[in-house]
């Protein structure tokens, strides 16, 4: 069994926990809120034995993973010109990963995560050119710099993750199963330590909204 998950998730919720009174800008707290979710959801399917209900429960949990991550990165972009497409394509994945799970229930929604990851992806990408088009910022003080970093990281190989799951054929190879572990595993070893530097820098610096967000929320 693959505890890496379990353990680094937990390590990051305990670490949230502690520095959670000083996390700005506030909404980034309900990251907490999904670590926590996310550790028991592991714990939960380590006790159980490899069907279709892990799927299951899996497919349940990214609906809260999908609908807590999306309003964050609604948040951060949430005076941008082009907030109204951002918002219409949040819609669009949560509309379809519904949708896929209804017709496939049983069998994860790939299409739709591999939809969401690049949604994500594209959006800390936007979060980090207008962080770095100005003259000189401190990133090392911007937590918001961590999580996009993580996030870049953790969907860029769950996308190729969920393609290899999604390839039927591909999956019938014996080492299929091995490659998805590693994507798997390595994933979670950049995601999380870099959501716990987000909650260390937060903490630390006591910062005040990050010079981007701040002047987004000016304008």
């Amino acid at each position: 069994m693959d505890y890496t998950s379990l353990i680094c998730s937990a390590i990051a919720f305990l670490a949230g926990l502690v520095t959670a009174r000083s996390i700005k800008p506030a909404f980034l707290r309900l990251v907490i809120f999904i670590l926590g979710i996310t550790a028991i959801t592991e714990y939960v399917v380590l006790q159980l034995p490899r069907t279709n209900t892990i799927n299951n429960i899996y497919t349940t949990f990214s609906y809260f993973d999908i609908s807590i991550w999306l309003y964050v990165f609604y948040r951060i972009h949430q005076k941008e010109k082009m907030i109204r497409w951002i918002v219409a394509l949040e819609v669009i994945v949560i509309l379809l990963s519904f949708a896929e799970s209804y017709y496939y229930w049983g069998f994860f929604h790939t299409g739709a995560l591999r939809l969401y990851d690049i949604v994500i992806i594209s959006l800390s990408v936007l979060y980090l050119y207008r962080l770095l088009a100005p003259d000189y910022y401190d990133l090392s003080k911007d937590p918001l710099f961590f999580v996009c970093v993580a996030c870049i990281l953790y969907h860029g190989l769950s996308f190729i993750k969920f393609t290899t799951l999604s390839e039927r054929v591909f999956f019938q190879e014996k080492i299929a199963n091995n490659v998805f572990h590693i994507l798997d595993a390595i994933a979670n070893i950049l995601y999380y330590p870099l959501l716990c530097a987000a909650f260390i820098v937060s903490y630390y610096y006591q910062q005040k909204p990050l010079k981007f967000y701040q002047s987004s929320l000016q304008s």
